[in-house]
């Protein structure tokens, strides 16, 4: 049975992890903004790590807010830089391929329509979702200047 997974595996193509490696993606997460944009969407001990700076005994600076307020510190451009390297976004990039080709998750949820199960018809069904926002922002008269164009 093992055989036959490999060969199912193979014929799916690769994993989003094998797509999205840390170099593949480095120069992306550089991109001006792109901090901003995924800051929301980052594991939460990306997003709150206590850097030592502003914290006296009375807890002042940002860090203090943060805790009194029990909201996350923003994450840092070298945050952003180091998560693609992380145990935890490689495990979750093999579960949502999983979940991708073995049709576990409704993709239409994100807005998705694709024409398979393998992970080139998850990423071209992404590109088309992208073409068709850019083009509504052209039509609209919009500058499409946002952290994702290149």
């Amino acid at each position: 049975m093992y055989a036959s997974q490999q060969q199912q595996a193979a014929a799916a193509g690769p994993s989003l992890a094998e797509v999205l490696t840390p170099e593949a993606v480095a120069d992306f997460v550089k991109l001006p903004g792109m901090l901003e944009a995924l800051q929301e969407h980052m594991p939460e001990e990306q997003r709150s790590q206590v850097r030592g700076r502003g914290m006296g005994r009375s807890g002042s600076g940002w860090e203090g807010w943060a805790r009194t307020h029990r909201r996350p510190l923003p994450a840092t451009q070298a945050d952003l830089e180091a998560l693609p390297r992380t145990a935890q976004f490689l495990q979750q990039l093999q579960g949502f391929s999983a979940a991708i080709r073995s049709g576990r998750i409704d993709l239409a949820q994100f807005g998705l329509d694709p024409k398979g199960l393998t992970t080139a018809d998850f990423l071209e069904a992404v590109q088309a979702l992208v073409d068709g926002e850019e083009q509504a922002q052209a039509e609209q008269g919009g500058d499409g200047a946002g952290p994702m164009d290149s």
